[in-house]
C-alpha cells in the first residue's frame, strides 16, 4: 500500500511546494490534525470533494492571489485563514488524493502533530489503525489511507500528510 501512495505523493509535491510552505508560520498540532481530517472527509472513491473543503472554510488560492507562489501544475492549493496548514490536490491524479503540508515550531512538534492526527482520526473512525512504515506513519481504515512524513528542511521542521482513497477493486 505504502509504495503507490508514496509514489503519488512524490509526484505532486515538487520543491516549489516547499518554497511556499517554508514561508508559513508554524501550525499548531490541532490545526494540522483538523486539516488532515478535512482531507480524510473529502477524499472519496472517484474524486476529492472540493465543495466539502470549501464548506469548512478552505479557499482555493488563485495564481494571482498574493499568498500564492508559482506551483507546478496541475495542482490546486487551498488555504484557510484560521489555519497555517495548506491543502494540496493534484488535478490529474488517477487516485483521489489530498495532501496537507504544514510547518511546526521545533522538530519535537512533528511527533506531537502525528499523535494529535492519530487521536483525531480514531475519534472520527474507531477502525483507524496506525503503523510505522520506515520513517513514515501510516493511518489505515480502508478504503482510506493516510501517510505522514517529515517534510523538513535543514532549519524549518514541517510535516506532510497524504490522504488517499484505495478502491478495494484495484488492489
Amino acid at each position: 500500500m505504502r509504495s503507490w501512495l508514496a509514489f503519488l505523493a512524490a509526484l505532486f509535491l515538487p520543491s516549489a511546494v516547499w518554497a511556499q510552505v517554508s514561508e508559513l508560520p508554524p501550525a499548531a498540532a490541532d490545526d494540522i490534525a483538523g486539516a488532515v481530517t478535512d482531507c480524510w472527509n473529502a477524499v472519496g472513491a472517484s474524486a476529492v470533494n472540493r465543495a466539502s473543503l470549501e464548506a469548512v472554510g478552505w479557499k482555493l488560492l488563485k495564481p494571482d492571489d498574493p499568498k500564492a507562489k508559482p506551483m507546478a501544475k496541475p495542482l490546486s492549493v487551498y488555504a484557510r485563514h484560521a489555519r497555517q496548514a495548506t491543502i494540496l490536490i493534484p488535478d490529474t491524479a488517477t487516485t483521489p488524493m489530498c495532501s496537507v503540508v504544514a510547518r511546526v515550531s521545533v522538530p519535537a512538534d512533528l511527533g506531537n502533530a502525528v499523535g494529535t492526527i492519530q487521536k483525531t482520526l480514531v475519534a472520527l473512525d474507531p477502525k483507524v489503525k496506525t503503523a510505522r512504515d520506515g520513517e513514515s506513519i501510516v493511518f489505515v481504515a480502508l478504503p482510506k489511507i493516510a501517510i505522514a512524513d517529515d517534510f523538513s528542511s535543514k532549519d524549518k521542521p514541517a510535516l506532510r500528510v497524504a490522504v488517499a482513497y484505495q478502491d478495494p477493486e484495484k488492489k
